[in-house]
Order: structure tokens, then sequence, then C-alpha cells
């Protein structure tokens, strides 16, 4: 009869609570992201300018992944969120209500 192996739970909980914390970046990245998705509408009317702008906006979230401690990318991602572009429209053309 063979002796079970022992897991070494505090590695495990140590993975694991790593792997939450990156799934966390992971999850507000990708939802900084998917709330700006819609500048690359075609009927989104937002300027060229403006376009830049978010662009630009949406390199800087991309760029989270080379951070590697959760406290310094939380941080990064919240603070973008303060620097979000203003949003400017083309013309007369303005968004519509749904």
């Amino acid at each position: 009869m063979s002796i079970p192996k022992i897991r070494n739970i505090k590695t495990s909980e140590t993975q694991l609570g790593l792997q939450k914390k990156t799934n966390e970046i992971k999850s507000m990245k990708n939802r900084l992201l998917q709330n700006s998705d819609w500048v690359y509408l075609p009927d989104s009317n937002i300027s060229v300018e403006n376009l830049t702008e978010w662009k630009q906006w949406r390199d800087k979230v991309k760029e989270v992944n080379k951070i590697t401690d959760f406290e310094t990318a939380k941080k990064y991602l919240n603070g973008l969120l303060d620097e979000k572009p203003a949003t400017s429209y083309d013309g007369n053309i303005q968004p519509q209500s749904l």
C-alpha cells in the first residue's frame, strides 16, 4: 500500500490567490476595453482626432499586461478611468439614445 503524497497547502493557497488577482486585473482590463469598443463602430460619428485619443487610451489599458505587481496594476487601471477621453462628434450628428 502506498502512502498518498501530501500537498503543500500553503503553496496551493498562494497559487490560487495569485490566479485570482491575475483574473481580477484581466477582468478590469477587458471591461475597460469592452466599454470603449463603440468608438470603432462606423456609426459612432466621433471625430478623427477623438478616435486617435481613444486609440491611445486603449493602448494604455493594454499596457497593464506589462505590470507584474497586482496593486500597481490595479492603481494603474483605476487611474486610466480618470484619463478616459472626452467624446467629440463630427458635424451635428449626435449618438441616439436607446
